[in-house]
């Protein structure tokens, strides 16, 4: 698979393209099957590398290597159910998740990014490639799963939760602390719920599922390097609590008030930042911070918002920086 046809903003997307093919090809076939298949649904699986993938390369070192995890998963029968798809030679190039009782046939495609990333290594222009795969495809598939690494996971959540407008289907952002492909991973239920829920359910918001818990991803973080159950919302309840049961709140999700096109933002400001107040924290360490090119800070401060009263200076350099 390729990158996104968007490179550093601009939209250089073209017939030509194997993903702009993949989601044009598979929009045909939805739109031919769509009155007679209403018992399958259809996600797409954005894999940009992460834990999740990663297999132990000849060093004895976990790595992501190309083309490897749609390969491998097309071998497990907890994620691909081959038989399903033998006689539908329309559906040859998916992948079937193995019947579950009361739910749709989850069939899914998987678009590899061409440069696997450590997350860490993650950046604006990433998102954006993000997003307009999911522009692109949008039409065509009625979900979408983003496999991404853990470490920047809940900063792409939030960045995509404010450049899709008008969502109205389901993207699931999801990872794992061990490989997907290592014994006790936790990145097999991590995925396969995630496309269970992206397949039957339409939670329209990015959200984030990590250890039985789906988050609304711009109130979620992480706080454990090393246990499964690694992300938290604090002061905002999970989507879904998934057990035995799956249980959704349904009063909890946001949904549109307008029947408007579903479209993205990607014109994004880099000279934004955070500032986190500390006690006596300096005059010039604030006024360094406001300077151009700094365009928007945003004060973490403490409790419910409190700043110190009797920093007349600092009070005045914030007024200043807004005027």
């Amino acid at each position: 698979m390729s990158d996104s046809p968007i490179k550093n903003g601009v939209d250089s997307k073209n017939e030509n393209d194997e993903d702009y093919q993949l989601c044009s090809e598979a929009g045909e076939k939805f739109r031919m099957n769509n009155q007679t298949e209403s018992f399958e649904s259809r996600v797409l699986v954005i894999y940009t590398g992460g834990t999740i993938g990663m297999i132990i390369n000849k060093e004895g070192v976990l790595a992501p290597k190309a083309n490897e995890f749609e390969n491998k998963i097309r071998q497990n029968p907890l994620m691909h159910d081959p038989e399903y798809l033998q006689t539908r030679a329309d559906k040859i190039d998916y992948l079937a998740l193995p019947a579950m009782k009361n739910n749709k046939r989850v069939l899914y495609k998987v678009l590899e990014h061409k440069s696997l990333l450590d997350s860490s290594n993650m950046t604006v222009s990433d998102w954006i490639n993000i997003a307009t795969d999911v522009f692109d495809c949008y039409a065509y598939f009625d979900g979408f799963v983003i496999l991404h690494g853990t470490d920047t996971l809940c900063y792409s959540a939030a960045a995509l939760s404010f450049m899709f407008e008008n969502l109205g289907k389901t993207v699931i952002i999801t990872g794992s602390q061990i490989s997907i492909f290592q014994p006790r991973s936790d990145g097999v239920d991590n995925f396969i719920t995630s496309l269970i829920l992206a397949g039957n359910y339409v939670i329209p918001e990015v959200s984030v599922y990590f250890h039985n818990k789906l988050m609304r991803g711009n109130r979620t973080i992480k706080t454990s390097t090393h246990e499964f159950d690694a992300f938290i919302s604090p002061n905002c309840l999970p989507l879904v609590q998934v057990g035995i049961e799956i249980d959704v709140d349904h009063s909890a999700i946001f949904r549109p008030y307008t029947i408007d096109s579903f479209k993205i933002a990607k014109d994004l400001d880099k000279n934004v930042g955070i500032l986190r107040i500390f006690p006596d924290i300096t005059y010039a360490t604030v006024k360094s911070f406001l300077d151009p090119p700094m365009n928007g800070v945003i004060l973490q401060t403490y409790g419910s918002g409190n700043f110190p009263s009797n920093r007349t200076d600092l009070l005045e350099l914030l007024k200043s920086a807004n005027e």
